[in-house]
């Protein structure tokens, strides 16, 4: 929605406020089938219209934490997302109990 990058602001400074701010993240952005291309005002003053790579490509280059863009409506980068998931767990699972293979 229009106001995404508000609502992160809030997430994130409620994150701070509970002191969990410094928890490892995944950002996902639900509902990439009602995408609707904006426009966008270049570096240069051109109107831009913005595709939605343009949009993956530009918020995966200016934030460290993971970013996914799916569709759970029509199950789209559903598999990416679940394995990513698994991905984390893991690593923090094997991190905290090194000898315990529950997970693989």
């Amino acid at each position: 929605h229009a106001h995404f990058e508000d609502q992160i602001h809030v997430v994130n400074e409620t994150l701070k406020d509970l002191g969990a701010r410094d928890k490892p993240t995944i950002m996902v952005f639900n509902k990439i089938d009602a995408y609707v291309n904006p426009e966008h005002t270049n570096e240069d003053g051109e109107q831009m219209v913005l595709t939605l790579d343009d949009f993956k490509k530009s918020w995966m280059g200016i934030n460290n934490a993971p970013a996914l863009f799916i569709s759970a409506l029509h199950k789209e980068n559903l598999e990416e997302f679940k394995q990513l998931l698994y991905d984390k767990v893991l690593a923090l699972h094997t991190a905290r109990y090194p000898y315990d293979k529950l997970l693989y």
